[in-house]
Formats: structure tokens, sequence, C-alpha cells
């Protein structure tokens, strides 16, 4: 994806000043929008999943293992923030936000304009893992795959990222 030299280099900018704004030392905060007045806590699976997924990218395109380390600092917050300890489900947003807490933890499955939040924060945790041997991110993955069987089988189409990701980074579970 970033063979294209003057491309590689415009998308390691914008890595460099998203690491700026989302990092604090070695913690990672994924804000859905980066507030002029620094009061915004709107956290969201899909973001941290699709900086997780650029960090992994700049890790295989550059080799820099600095990439690997943001990778890794990306999907222990995403596991912190959006990992439901009870069922092993990735939640769209904070396990503590007010939408889960009023309503129902939401799994988002459904593929609107590329892979679903889901999809990608399970890839990008089964990618770690490979990369790492990171166990705790594996076993979320597995976890996260597995929870979200039902609703992916009630709407296969809605959920071809889900199915996609899961045959890709777990051959085996996926017959």
């Amino acid at each position: 994806m970033l063979a294209e030299p003057g491309w590689q280099t415009h998308a390691l900018a914008t890595l460099g000043w998203l690491e700026k704004t989302c990092f604090a030392g070695d913690t990672a905060v994924v804000l859905h929008r980066v507030p002029r007045d620094g009061r915004s806590r709107d956290l969201y699976l899909g973001d941290y999943a699709a900086l997780g997924r650029a960090f992994l990218e700049a890790d295989l395109t550059t080799g820099q293992p600095r990439y690997l380390a943001r990778a890794a600092a990306v999907a222990a917050a995403l596991l912190t923030e959006f990992h439901d300890p009870r069922s092993g489900a990735l939640l769209d947003a904070r396990r503590d936000s007010l939408v889960n807490r009023a309503f129902w933890p939401e799994q988002p499955l459904e593929d609107l304009g590329g892979l679903s939040p889901t999809a990608t924060a399970l890839g990008v945790l089964a990618d770690l893992a490979r990369r790492t041997g990171a166990a705790r991110e594996e076993q979320s993955a597995r976890d996260g795959f597995r929870c979200a069987v039902p609703a992916a089988a009630a709407e296969p189409l809605a959920a071809a990222g889900y199915h996609l990701a899961l045959a890709e980074w777990f051959p085996g579970d996926a017959g």
C-alpha cells in the first residue's frame, strides 16, 4: 500500500502527527475528534483499530520497530477501553460510556464503507499476536471472533469483513 515513495512520505508524516497527538509517553488515547480545547473524551473502537492497523502497516513497510511498539500500545489501550471481560466482545464505545450503560453494549460488525470496526480491531489483535507472539492479543482476538458468531451468522452479508478476517487470521476456525 505504501510502495509509492511519495505516498509513503505523506502517509508516514500523517502517522507522525497522529503519534504526537494520540500518545502521552507510551500510552495511547485516540480521540474521535481532536478538540481545540482538549476536553473531548469521545472514544470509539474504529478509531483505535484504524490507528493500530496504520502502525502495523508502517512496521511492514519501513521495518522500524517503533511502529510495532506503537501498534502494541494502541492494542493495549483498545483492550482496556473496549474489551468486555464478561463476554469477550469488543464494544463500539467505551465500556463505561452512557450508551453502554443506558442501552446495551454493541459489537459493531456491519461493514459500512470498509471493514467494520470489530473486524478491523480483531485483525489488528490477531496480526499483532502473529508478529509478536502476544498471548493476550491472540486470546482477545479469539474471544472477540467467538462472541461475534451469532450476530455475524444472522447478517452474513453485512458482516462479510468479519468472515474474511476470521478466514485470514484463524483459517482452522473458519470451517
